[in-house]
């Protein structure tokens, strides 16, 4: 329990630290005086049982009630910080976990992670929440009272005090056993409910493409694997805690036995009264169902410890370094961006290899090749949105690992192929807090090919889209995120196939206006839609991580290589027809 304590302690700010330190301090004066005021039974039942009785009745009475009404106002008190501080923890994570999130590497956020993030966020914090509000001042009461009473009933009978302090080393032991069960168990219960997330919301996003090749018994089978994997895991959870819980008990029941034979003992001997063993064994009871409490919150409390060092691993994630800059203004003629032997690999694999580089300020270069050979990483490299294994990129002829992310996202505006919409309205999904006046938001979607969109639905711009743009077909999102990019504009601009969805009327004028754009702008195109290479000044064919060619359009279609056959293939999909 110290050391969850102390990680969530670690994780939290000064304000929220603050609060749930105060809650435990009342927690563990709570358990305290609830303590004494069970101590108090035994002068209690010696002055009601006297064969004389006396005044001192009702003082030790009155001086019970006293306890016990303090004990249950400061029990309350000590609830109500438990909630206060249960939501500042909430609270303050959410707001790390969303900070540090945004500032990871995008390659670090991969789908399986997506899974995580999702389960985290919601049922994780709400684990995190429930321990102050809920789980430990069961600990407390199972851990200080024993001892206070313990100490306390030394001086009734030094046999029964000794027995129920010795008593509490056993059970501490099982209960770490517990703990420790608990801790595997949750380990795998954990990587299970990650992975059926995971599925989840794989199944979800590719049910459009299930669908169309006819396949979602595949996909359904998928996720029916790992919903029964993750059930197994919560069978196999309880059959791991079963045992300790078992041995528990067991122990407890055996102190209390010893106890009973022990007080029977003195009681025959003449050596202790009747109501103080009446009282040792009201005690011992309310002290035993105390203590098999933390079985169940134990349990609780591994999932709260599981859950803050998942916070913490994603916490101490390496984000991008941000290096001292060298004092180094922008060269006036430098290309907008260069690269320099880059590098990337995954899993052993190079995905970028080696690539050296230039994009020239107010120019279009296009990214050609096919799927998996490396443009889209290259694109992600190009507004640091990852940074290389090896090799060095510069931006106006200074190394972007100076660039904070006000300054990378000044100098440039990605888009991406696969691109999240917000459920928001369709006038915040353009604008993502900025202020844009209605027209020029209407003329950036007439440049996507969206001009009619608007004016289609209902409520216009103001038309909530919602999570995820689910409302518009996947062309319509595809082409908002264009005119989204448009309406950002920065000397570096980067298009991962935004002509991919468009039809030959929105191609043409999509085409116009990336070509407007690149009188101003250094603008980077990744495409499989060679319509507008013509209009390129340079052209960067990959293939496995390389740049294998490079040149104008005229100039690779004079070298026969492999562009010339990326273009002869192309002719040849356009002319072809079903036969009749």
């Amino acid at each position: 329990m110290i050391a969850t304590v102390r990680l969530l302690l670690r994780l939290l700010d000064g304000a929220a630290a603050g609060k749930l330190r105060l809650a435990l301090a009342l927690m563990a004066a709570n358990s305290i005086l609830g303590a004494l005021a069970l101590c108090m039974l035994l002068p209690l039942l010696r002055a009601w049982l006297a064969p004389q009785p006396g005044q001192a009745q009702g003082a030790w009475l009155l001086l019970f009630l006293l306890l016990a009404a303090a004990s249950a106002a400061l029990r309350h008190v000590t609830r109500l910080q438990g909630y206060a501080a249960g939501a500042h923890c909430a609270h303050v994570l959410h707001r790390r976990l969303a900070d540090k999130i945004v500032r990871l590497p995008l390659a670090w956020c991969t789908p399986r992670r997506a899974g995580d993030m999702r389960q985290l966020a919601s049922g994780g914090v709400m684990v995190v929440m429930g321990a102050p509000a809920h789980l430990l001042q069961p600990l407390f009461d199972a851990v200080l009272a024993p001892l206070v009473v313990g100490l306390l009933w030394l001086a009734v009978d030094w046999r029964l005090g000794a027995v129920l302090l010795l008593a509490m080393p056993p059970l501490l032991f099982v209960y770490r056993w517990a703990q420790a069960c608990g801790s595997r168990a949750e380990t795998a219960l954990a990587a299970s409910s990650a992975e059926a997330n995971g599925r989840v919301l794989e199944y979800i996003a590719a049910q459009p493409v299930l669908r169309a090749t006819g396949r979602s018994e595949l996909g359904s089978a998928m996720l029916e694997q790992s919903l029964m994997e993750q059930r197994q895991a919560e069978r196999r959870s309880q059959h791991l805690l079963f045992p300790a819980a078992l041995g528990f008990t067991v122990a407890a029941q055996l102190a209390y036995a010893l106890l009973l034979a022990i007080g029977l003992h003195q009681v025959l001997a003449g050596a202790l009264d009747v109501p103080a063993l009446l009282a040792t064994l009201i005690v011992a009871t309310v002290l035993a169902e105390a203590m098999a409490a933390v079985v169940h919150t134990g349990a609780a409390l591994q999932q709260v410890a599981h859950t803050l060092r998942q916070f913490d691993g994603v916490l101490a994630e390496r984000e991008l370094p941000v290096l001292a800059s060298p004092c180094r203004v922008p060269e006036q003629d430098a290309p907008a961006v260069e690269a320099r032997l880059v590098c990337v690999r995954r899993n052993g694999r190079p995905i970028v290899d080696a690539v050296s580089l230039e994009i020239a300020p107010r120019s279009l270069t296009v990214l050609a090749g096919a799927s998996g050979s490396g443009k889209t990483t290259l694109l992600q490299l190009l507004c640091r949105q990852m940074d290389p294994d090896s090799g060095v990129l510069l931006a106006s002829g200074v190394d972007m690992r100076t660039n904070d992310d006000a300054a990378l996202t000044q100098l440039a505006t990605p888009m991406f192929q696969h691109t999240w919409l917000l459920p928001a309205s369709l006038r915040d999904n353009l604008s993502l807090g900025r202020q844009i006046v209605a027209q020029d938001l209407l003329a950036a979607l007439s440049a996507a090919g969206l001009a009619s969109l608007a004016q289609s639905l209902p409520q216009g711009l103001d038309t909530v889209v919602g999570e995820g743009g689910w409302t518009l077909s996947g062309g319509e999102r595809q082409r908002l995120a264009f005119a989204r990019a448009l309406l950002k504009p920065a000397p570096l601009m980067l298009f991962d196939e935004p002509l991919s969805a468009l039809d030959a009327i929105s191609e043409r004028r999509a085409i116009a206006t990336l070509t407007g754009l690149a009188r101003n702008h250094a603008v980077v195109v990744a495409t499989h839609r060679l319509a507008i290479a013509a209009q390129a000044d340079q052209i960067l064919v990959m293939q496995s991580g390389r740049i294998v060619e490079r040149g104008t359009y005229a100039q690779l279609l004079r070298l026969g290589g492999v562009y010339s056959g990326m273009q002869r293939q192309a002719g040849q999909a356009r002319g072809w027809h079903l036969g009749v």
